[in-house]
């Protein structure tokens, strides 16, 4: 093994390690929002206010973009790895899985999820619109990010 060998090895090894890293963080993250958004929304709907619909959306959105983040950093380092490593034939990791398999549905999955929280916030946030004298504004701001957020999330996807 040549010192050209081995520093391939060590740089082959420092970004598979990064690639489970950011991962592991992104899937916490997503965990962590979506848990935060549930118990949010339930706190929203007994207290029957709707103004506390904004920050399961915030959680939701807060969440989704840093799987999304994740994924982006994970699919240029797989794209460095398939080009500059796996050419020649030593270490297939990324070839041999394909073209991460699980990791379109799991996408798919968090921009359902998201949408669904962001959608019955929105949907709770109308029903009691008229708990208060500003709560039809605060409904319309709810409204208006979510469908915001939608937008954005579906065209990103698409993209």
């Amino acid at each position: 093994m040549t010192g050209h060998d081995e520093i391939r090895g060590r740089e082959y090894t420092a970004l598979m390690s990064e690639v489970r890293d950011v991962e592991r963080t992104a899937q916490f993250c997503w965990t962590a929002a979506v848990i935060a958004s549930a118990v949010l929304l339930s706190s929203a709907i007994t207290t029957h206010h709707p103004g506390l619909a904004l920050p399961v959306q915030i959680c939701a959105v807060m969440g989704y973009f840093a799987l999304t983040v994740a994924r982006r950093r994970v699919t240029g380092i797989e794209g460095y790895v398939r080009r500059v490593h796996e050419t020649s034939g030593e270490a297939n990791w990324f070839t041999t899985r394909g073209a991460a398999q699980g990791a379109a549905w799991q996408d798919i999955a968090a921009l359902v999820i998201a949408n669904l929280l962001n959608l019955t916030a929105i949907v709770f946030a109308w029903i009691h619109a008229d708990v208060s004298p500003h709560a039809d504004l605060v409904s319309g701001g709810v409204t208006l990010l979510g469908m915001g957020f939608m937008v954005h999330s579906l065209l990103d996807r698409a993209r």
